[in-house]
């Protein structure tokens, strides 16, 4: 059973207010259950700011999964971290 991630990356800026720069990441994948799912983002506003992780759903409003500090809500698991380097983002959603 394949199941599929739709996650926006979301740079918040120190006032709140949402980035709209230049950044790239593929819509959405598919992972088969069991592997390991790798997500970037890259952009050159990452190399200032954290990355915020998103899941959206259809017709759902946003939820936060993590940022690339690692803070993530209570209710999600600790299978999901997250990294920067440089102008690069990565989430990673570790095996069951």
């Amino acid at each position: 059973m394949a199941w599929t991630l739709f996650l926006l990356p979301i740079i918040t800026l120190c006032t709140g207010s949402v980035a709209s720069s230049g950044l790239t990441q593929l819509p959405s994948m598919w992972v088969t259950q069991g592997q390991t799912a790798t997500i970037t983002c890259s952009g050159d506003v990452l190399g200032k700011r954290y990355a915020y992780w998103y899941q959206q759903k259809p017709r759902q409003a946003p939820v936060l999964v993590i940022n690339t500090n690692n803070d993530r809500p209570s209710e999600i698991s600790d299978r999901c971290s997250a990294s920067k380097s440089g102008s690069m983002a990565t989430l990673t959603i570790s095996r069951t």
